[in-house]
């Protein structure tokens, strides 16, 4: 829908005398208002790896992890997104469980059948502390999305052609200690790469002690994810923000012309057609330079539409 204030209509008499017709002066400037409309992407796959460290320094970080789960999980439950979320260690001294998914009860991954899925990770994710104080992560991950990936693993990642996304995060406070001989930095991160074609389709996030993840930072950047630091940033934020990076649903929104910020109304519309009207710096960000609108926390659900309504700005006024 586009509104618009037309200018006012200038009538002149061509018979009357020649001289000078008084006009207003500056001529009011039109406000255009735009409306777009964008679809959200059809259900897509996640399939997210856990990599725990279980060194003797570690009960603490497991409990918060354990405690704050739910705040991850917002983005899964009932969102209709079809997601593996599995576990492993960073102890690949223990040829019987490295690189292997934490088995329990039967399950070796949480998704949407399992009754609660916050307990069955809770219980995955205490891992204990008697794993070995060389935290192997790269390693971890790297043999259980490879190595046991058609083996002890199989199902859990999605091939490339059912459309799924491929999320690792890795929650330590020590740096990588990985041998390269089995895979190293940029190498892994050159692996992680190549199992999708899209990058949004991958992500690497470093849920760690920000200086000494020297190595897990660097397969970040490299990759694209979320760096957080485990001992200042507070637990519900980082795993909010990992959970949205890991949903794999668009949470940024592109408008097809320049707004003015303060007339932004973003609404959303369900598939169900519930219309739920969100509000700016509360609920959803504006991004200048991207000429974008994030939600915070809000996964717009597959097939919904997303409304943002708002007046063009004018290239003669000035920017926000």
């Amino acid at each position: 829908m586009v509104t618009a204030l037309l200018l006012g209509c200038q009538e002149y008499d061509l018979a009357a005398p020649e001289g000078p017709v008084a006009v207003s002066n500056p001529v009011e400037l039109g406000s255009r208002v735009q409306h777009d409309t964008i679809l959200q992407t059809a259900v897509p796959l996640a399939d997210v790896l856990w990599v725990i460290d279980d060194s003797c320094s570690m009960e603490d970080e497991q409990q918060y992890l354990t405690e704050a789960f739910p705040y991850f999980m917002q983005f899964f439950v009932d969102s209709g997104l079809d997601y593996h979320v599995g576990v492993v260690s960073t102890d690949m001294s223990d040829r019987i469980h490295a690189g292997k998914l934490r088995t329990i009860g039967g399950a070796r991954w949480v998704d949407e059948t399992a009754s609660d899925p916050i307990t069955l990770f809770g219980s995955m994710a205490r891992l204990g502390t008697r794993g070995s104080g060389r935290e192997e992560g790269r390693n971890a991950a790297y043999t259980a999305l490879e190595v046991y990936g058609d083996t002890a693993n199989a199902g859990f990642v999605r091939s490339e052609e059912d459309g799924g996304s491929v999320h690792v995060i890795v929650m330590t406070d020590e740096d990588d200690s990985s041998s390269t001989t089995a895979i190293g930095v940029e190498d892994f991160g050159t692996y992680l790469n190549g199992l999708r074609q899209r990058d949004e389709e991958v992500s690497f996030s470093a849920m760690c002690t920000v200086t000494r993840c020297v190595q897990y930072i660097a397969v970040t950047e490299q990759v694209g994810g979320v760096i957080r630091d485990i001992a200042r940033d507070p637990w519900g934020d980082v795993l909010t923000d990992l959970g949205a990076q890991a949903s794999g649903y668009h949470h940024e929104f592109f408008l097809s012309e320049l707004p003015v910020v303060d007339s932004l109304e973003v609404v959303v519309e369900k598939e169900t057609h519930t219309m739920i009207p969100f509000q700016l710096d509360r609920d959803f960000t504006y991004d200048e330079v991207r000429n974008s609108v994030t939600f915070r926390t809000y996964v717009v659900g597959p097939l919904s539409r997303v409304h943002v309504t708002y007046t063009v700005r004018s290239t003669l006024m000035s920017p926000e």
